[in-house]
């Protein structure tokens, strides 16, 4: 399935690589890293489904997740296929690291005080 869509999104690719950007360490603290480490393994093992990030049941229509989005290419509006097997659990995967990392930022700004 993966050389599939490759394949099939080939040609929407016309450019060459670009360097990755230079990036920051997320956390002030490596005991925050492994905060979000055991907390990440924490929320998969459990399954838990961050709300307000797009990828909960409860927040799709009665059509349920979407199969494809649209994309902007160029001048050119492209349809990308996203099927649920494939997209779905990385979309949850991205969420619940996105939310937990949110939360240890906070606590480490002093954004949220723990008791």
């Amino acid at each position: 399935i993966d050389e599939a869509i490759t394949a099939d999104q080939n040609h929407n690719i016309a450019h060459e690589a670009i360097d990755v950007a230079d990036h920051q360490f997320p956390f002030e603290s490596e005991l925050a890293v492994d905060i979000f480490g055991r907390a990440l393994a924490d929320a998969k093992t459990a399954e838990i489904i961050p709300l307000q990030l797009g990828v909960s049941p409860a927040e799709w229509g009665p059509e349920g997740y979407p199969e494809s989005e649209t994309v902007k290419v160029g001048k050119r509006n492209v349809e990308l296929t996203l099927p649920f097997p494939i997209w779905w659990p990385r979309a949850v995967a991205w969420a619940q690291g996105l939310e937990l990392l949110s939360k240890i930022q906070a606590v480490e700004n002093g954004d949220i005080v723990l008791p």
